[in-house]
């Protein structure tokens, strides 16, 4: 994907989808909350459908057919090249690898400097349903990471701002940028009883979207990013 110039229009319409996923992705875990009690995945018809809800309130409505017929962008053009798929795919798993080291930097940042205590990782973690039920649950968590947060979120951070930022300020201040809008746009999803903890998922997002940003400046189209994002979920 070569970065384009957009129009002033188009700049104003895309901070107005930026500004509508941020408030309905924040209802979105308001509801996931008050409907399962927690954010973890469920197992269950409710929890499918509410999923599903989502994909096509957000993914489909507000960011494919927000960009492509109000924002007027092709998308395809965004995503992928038919010729580099399999390529795009191979450099989504490294990502998988770089991905998995900032993931260790900054747990390792967190507890050295930022006094964040072990146990507060444990709490974060999901817990996996009965045994014959755990198909089911990776299909979900690999829907929701592919169809919802690596969609809306590559579309949005990598496809959009990126492009704004790398055209007014070049290529890695616009990755950097990207990266911190992408961090900041996931403060009030989690109920975060420390400061440690607030700081620790505000690193880890900001290196995860430098991640993500490098293998779109990489290969210039945003299924590589995807893949990684969508398996990370």
């Amino acid at each position: 994907m070569q970065d384009e110039e957009f129009t002033p229009t188009q700049v104003r319409r895309g901070i107005v989808i930026t500004a509508g996923f941020i408030f309905l992705r924040l209802i979105a875990v308001r509801l996931l909350k008050n409907l399962f009690g927690s954010v973890d995945f469920q197992v269950s018809l409710k929890f499918t459908l509410f999923l599903f809800t989502v994909f096509l309130v957000m993914s489909v409505g507000l960011i494919y057919l927000g960009f492509t017929k109000w924002v007027g962008i092709d998308l395809s053009k965004w995503w992928f090249k038919r010729k580099r798929i399999r390529g795009d795919i191979g450099w989504g798993l490294v990502g998988l690898i770089f991905a998995g080291i900032i993931f260790i930097v900054s747990v390792v940042v967190a507890f050295v400097l930022l006094g964040l205590r072990p146990e507060a990782l444990e709490a974060e973690k999901s817990q996996l349903p009965p045994l014959h039920l755990v198909p089911v649950w990776l299909i979900l968590h690999l829907f929701f990471g592919f169809a919802i947060a690596a969609f809306q979120e590559e579309t949005l951070f990598r496809g959009f701002w990126q492009i704004i930022f790398t055209e007014r300020f070049g290529n890695w201040p616009g990755n950097i940028l990207q990266a911190a809008l992408f961090s900041l746009a996931h403060i009030g999803l989690e109920p975060l009883d420390s400061l440690s903890m607030f700081l620790f998922l505000l690193l880890l997002r900001f290196g995860m979207g430098i991640v993500f940003g490098w293998l779109k400046m990489k290969r210039q189209t945003l299924l590589a990013p995807a893949i990684a994002h969508g398996i990370i979920g």
